[in-house]
């Protein structure tokens, strides 16, 4: 279960980008909660497109976020905003277009989840699973397909 305090963190995340023509996602363990997986997240983690960082942080200008910040220890090229909202610390990263989570995000593997009264963009389970194989975290990977598995109802 996700504390209520990323609930807010998430809520107020929505309301801002809200119809800013920014396509973003909720990503790692956060997405991983609200999909209803057994995990304590430690951080809310946003993924956009590269080009769209600088916007993105002066949309949430009011949390002092931190400067656009090349990540340094990632598999591709990836930039990254910090804030804190409410207590809950958020990452907001982007890629170009063929990064391991934008090119996911920019193909709509996504879905729309309701995280209080906000539907939230979150990447599909699958989306999520193929982004932690592509950084090298298999046993991650294999946990959400075996979550998935186990709470995917017979076809037929």
């Amino acid at each position: 279960m996700i504390e209520e305090r990323f609930m807010d963190a998430i809520k107020i995340v929505s309301r801002t980008m809200e119809g800013k023509q920014i396509e973003w996602a909720v990503v790692g363990s956060t997405n991983l909660g609200l999909h209803g997986m057994e995990v304590t997240p430690h951080d809310l983690d946003i993924a956009v497109r590269s080009d769209r960082l600088g916007e993105v942080r002066s949309l949430f200008a009011a949390y002092n976020p931190s400067p656009v910040t090349k990540l340094e220890s990632v598999v591709n090229d990836a930039w990254e905003v910090r804030l804190a909202i409410g207590g809950v610390e958020v990452q907001i990263f982007g890629e170009r277009a063929d990064g391991i989570y934008v090119s996911k995000l920019l193909e709509g593997k996504l879905e729309r989840l309701r995280a209080r009264d906000v539907e939230v963009s979150c990447f599909t389970l699958e989306a999520e699973a193929q982004a932690y194989s592509g950084t090298g975290r298999q046993e991650k990977a294999e946990a959400i397909r075996a979550f998935v598995k186990g709470t995917q109802k017979p076809r037929g």
